[in-house]
This record gives structure tokens, C-alpha cells and sequence, in this order.
């Protein structure tokens, strides 16, 4: 599998026949200078797990379904909104599952506070021939045990921005080490507030050969080809 990261949180999977799922396409991958929407792989899956713009650009999403005619899944605060611009989406909650293009996608539930809002929000499960790769999306620390398909996984993405926001670099540490995947990418240290505090590689040094998996740091557009 073919992993790639773009800023924050967007990631995007891709089978070796083309297939692919996208995770989270926010505002920042667009920005004068950055990615455009042609410089991404071909997308049949497109997940937006909540509404904040470092993870939902919904002119994104536009370009994305007119272009590659992907399944859209997103949450029931999300759907009227994309509606409204013509993006047809399936609604999933925690706990429900989709299949497209032989990709399964599972929502899972996250824990994210913001200002003393709680956001309508899934974390993703995504499953492709047996090989399985949790995205978190925002949210602060929660038991594995809550997260049924996720210890053991192939791949977990982790966030490690804290600012009681989302997990912190202790909190995703000790997460990874309960979770115990194959592989490990640090994502969403990359908000104004972040980026000059937060070293991704500060992260990576807090584990060592006897946890038992790899840590990799992707730079933007940056990709990693991971063995099933």
C-alpha cells in the first residue's frame, strides 16, 4: 500500500491496481503554492470525518467527485452541506460501515472538544484486502479497547498537537503502544499554533527498537509503501 501524506491530517491509500481512499482533504493542501487538486492520485473512496477546515475543503470535495467519481462518506452534520453543492455523500455514525471498490471504511468514535463544543466527528477504520489502517481525525486520548479493529492494525496515523484539542505526543505514544501496529505516522502538528512548537521528530525519538514497530515522518506529499 502506497500511504501519502499531504498537511495536518490528509491521507491518502493507494492499492497497487490504483484504488484509493482519501482521508480528510482540508483547506491548507490548496493554498497558493501547495497542491492542487490535479497533483492527487485518483480517489474511489473520499472520507471527511468532521467540519473544520484543516480536514474538510468542501471546494475540494466539488473537484474531487466532478473529477474521479468517488464514494463520498461523511457525518449527518456534513451531508445537508455538501447537498446543497451537489456532492452526494453517505452519512455514517460510529459503529457503521461502508464498502466501495473493495475498500471498507468504519466509523469509530473520537473525543473532540473545541472552545466547549463537541464536534460531530468519526475517526476511520479503513480495511483493504485484510490490510487495516486507523485514522484517528481529531480527538484527545480513548481507550483501544473502544475501538474494535484497531489494535494490531497495519498502520496507525496518530495526532500528536495537543492543546487539549487533540492527543498530545505522551497521550499518542502511550495510544501506540496499547494499539501496538505495524507502523506509525505522526500527523496534525502543522496549525499555526503548532508548527513552531511541535517537532515530529521529537515524537519518533520517544520510541525505541523493543516497542516493536516503525516510526515514519511524511512531509508534505510525501509517501511511504508499506507491505501488506
Amino acid at each position: 500500500m502506497r500511504v501519502t501524506r499531504y498537511v495536518q491530517s490528509t491521507i491518502q491509500i493507494q492499492t497497487p491496481d490504483g484504488r484509493s481512499v482519501l482521508i480528510d482533504p482540508g483547506t491548507w493542501n490548496f493554498e497558493p503554492g501547495k497542491f492542487t487538486h490535479d497533483r492527487f492520485p485518483k480517489v474511489s473512496l473520499l472520507v471527511v470525518t468532521h467540519k473544520h477546515a484543516d480536514h474538510c475543503d468542501l471546494d475540494a470535495v466539488a473537484a474531487f467527485e466532478k473529477r474521479d467519481r468517488p464514494l463520498v462518506v461523511t457525518n449527518a452534520e456534513l451531508a445537508p452541506q455538501m447537498a446543497a453543492r451537489n456532492i452526494h455523500a453517505r452519512v455514517v455514525n460510529p459503529g457503521e460501515s461502508v464498502m466501495h471498490a473493495g475498500i471498507t471504511l468504519t466509523a469509530l468514535p473520537a473525543d473532540h472538544v473545541v472552545r466547549g463544543e463537541v464536534i460531530i466527528i468519526f475517526s476511520a477504520l479503513v480495511t483493504i484486502d485484510g490490510w487495516r489502517a486507523y485514522h484517528p481525525s481529531d480527538t484527545r486520548y480513548m481507550d483501544p479497547a473502544r475501538l474494535p479493529g484497531v489494535p494490531g492494525c497495519d498502520l496507525l496515523l496518530v495526532p500528536i498537537g495537543n492543546r487539549g484539542l487533540v492527543m498530545g505526543m505522551d497521550d499518542a505514544a502511550y495510544f501506540a503502544r496499547q494499539v501496538k501496529p505495524r507502523h506509525l505516522i505522526p500527523i496534525h502538528y502543522e496549525a499555526p499554533a503548532d508548527r513552531d512548537r511541535i517537532r515530529p521528530e521529537t515524537f519518533a525519538a520517544l520510541f525505541t527498537a523493543a516497542d516493536g514497530f516503525g516510526v515514519t515522518i511524511l512531509g508534505q506529499g510525501q509517501s511511504i509503501d508499506l507491505t501488506p
